[in-house]
């Protein structure tokens, strides 16, 4: 079977990249161009509005930075733990597209042909571009779905004392935001050691392994599902710096 990597450009694309390329052959690698800062912005203040999105760049640009800075040593335990390999993926196995949805690449998608596309990081895929062909498009989701959606799962479930479900979905992809069919989820174990920008790296490293054996089942003809280890439903955004404070002094939420 085709299998082809469609990625945004974050730096959990190479940890994929690298980890399934072990044992599977990818047939095309297509990364998108990110959007740009002024068109997430006009999206942000839109929906959330410009005190929301005040805080939250705040903590992007601050905290985050800062956090990235103190908690190396941690991150490269846990890259060194699980093998993962951030290695770039070599620019020659590459074919830059402005965007998922864009016509060049449902052009390539057709010239392809894939029968399965693993999806990381990247813009909502239209409906126009999953029935283009017909592969399965399958996704790693650093939450448990459906009740972590959107963005940093495993710490908006650790601030809701729900560490049961902090955690990954591999899950099918249709037209919502993470509301696919869930084919594997897993729970991360998180230390004293960990923040916000480690969890991450302990969900990529759990799911790269359900990820290898979903695309395995699916080339097998199979159609894995499993059911969500959570009832409801609900879609996250980033923090601000007040809730992250809070969380931090009031609920020990690193």
């Amino acid at each position: 079977m085709k299998v082809v990597l469609l990625a945004g450009r974050s730096a959990s694309t190479p940890l994929i990249y690298n980890y399934l390329s072990k044992e599977i052959s990818f047939e095309a690698v297509l990364i998108e161009d990110k959007v740009s800062s002024r068109q997430l912005l006009k999206r942000r203040i839109k929906k959330l509005g410009y005190g929301v999105v005040f805080g939250q760049l705040v903590f992007q640009t601050l905290f985050v930075k800062l956090l990235r800075k103190t908690s190396q040593k941690r991150i490269n335990e846990i890259l060194s733990q699980y093998e993962l390999d951030t290695r770039p993926i070599p620019d020659e196995e590459i074919t830059y597209i402005p965007s998922v949805n864009d016509e060049s690449a449902i052009a390539k998608l057709i010239e392809i042909a894939p029968d399965i596309v693993v999806v990381n990081g990247t813009r909502i895929i239209s409906k126009n571009v999953l029935e283009t062909v017909p592969a399965t498009f399958i996704n790693m989701h650093v939450g448990i779905t459906p009740g972590y959606r959107g963005v940093h799962g495993a710490y908006w479930a650790l601030v809701n004392e729900d560490k049961s479900n902090a955690g990954v979905t591999i899950h099918y992809i249709d037209q919502g935001i993470d509301t696919g069919k869930v084919i594997a989820q897993d729970t991360i174990n998180v230390t004293d050691e960990d923040n916000f920008v480690t969890y991450p790296y302990l969900q990529t490293a759990k799911g790269l392994r359900l990820m290898l054996c979903a695309i395995k089942s699916i080339i097998k003809g199979e159609r894995p599902e499993s059911d969500s280890k959570v009832a409801f439903s609900k879609l996250w955004s980033h923090p601000t710096i007040y809730q992250y404070l809070y969380n931090y002094l009031c609920k020990n939420v690193k």
